[in-house]
């Protein structure tokens, strides 16, 4: 809009991929993967962890405050409900991603960078068929708006993620519907789909220059 000009959009969407798992899921393990550092909500989440139950949350990934989490969750007893798996492979990560209850996607919306994304994890737990809680962002409003395959927060304090996280946990009802929700999304938000845009983007370029 600034520069009066048309740029085409292809995004960052996977490989559609048969997905394992079916049914109520019996984990009740709560997701996050990606770069533990600052503006990723991390905090806010281990101190939610104190006020739900019957859950674990498990952190796939690595990062320059993972000392200081880990300082957090010994402070707060939690090492019982809150693991560091580290880096993992791309297999043993969808593993992970196909086991557990409800994905992660907690961002600072002050950072520009953050609030006009579209993490990879997110278009992950769909493929996965994993209802997720994330940040109200425009493109993750975007996709909501077709397919609600998440809980959408505003801002990132423990109260919100508390409640989020209680709503997918004790609401069976909701929890199916927004499952199949990612399972009617995954379908459409594939790579296969999604390179036909770069093909025309190209033809485009070739056919003006």
């Amino acid at each position: 809009q600034k520069y009066n000009q048309n740029y085409g959009l292809v995004r960052n969407l996977p490989l559609q991929k048969a997905s394992t798992s079916s049914g109520m899921r019996e984990s009740k393990n709560i997701l996050y993967q990606g770069v533990l550092n600052v503006g990723r909500g991390l905090p806010e989440l281990i101190r939610a962890m104190k006020s739900i139950q019957n859950v674990r949350l498990v952190l796939a990934g690595d990062g320059d405050i993972k000392k200081e989490l880990e300082v957090l969750v010994k402070k707060l007893n939690l090492e019982d409900r809150v693991f560091f798996l580290g880096k993992l492979e791309p297999r043993a990560l969808k593993k992970e991603t196909e086991e557990a209850f409800i994905g992660l996607n907690l961002l600072d919306g002050s950072v520009p960078n953050y609030y006009y994304s579209l993490a990879n994890k997110h278009l992950d737990y769909i493929q996965s068929h994993l209802p997720s809680i994330t940040m109200n962002f425009p493109e993750y409003e975007n996709i909501n708006k077709t397919w609600a395959c998440s809980i959408l927060i505003d801002t990132l304090d423990s109260e919100n993620i508390i409640q989020a996280i209680n709503i997918l946990v004790n609401d069976d009802m909701t929890y199916t519907k927004l499952k199949n929700n990612c399972i009617a999304a995954s379908k459409v938000l594939h790579w296969q789909n999604e390179e036909k845009h770069l093909f025309k983007l190209y033809e485009n370029a070739i056919s003006n220059y």
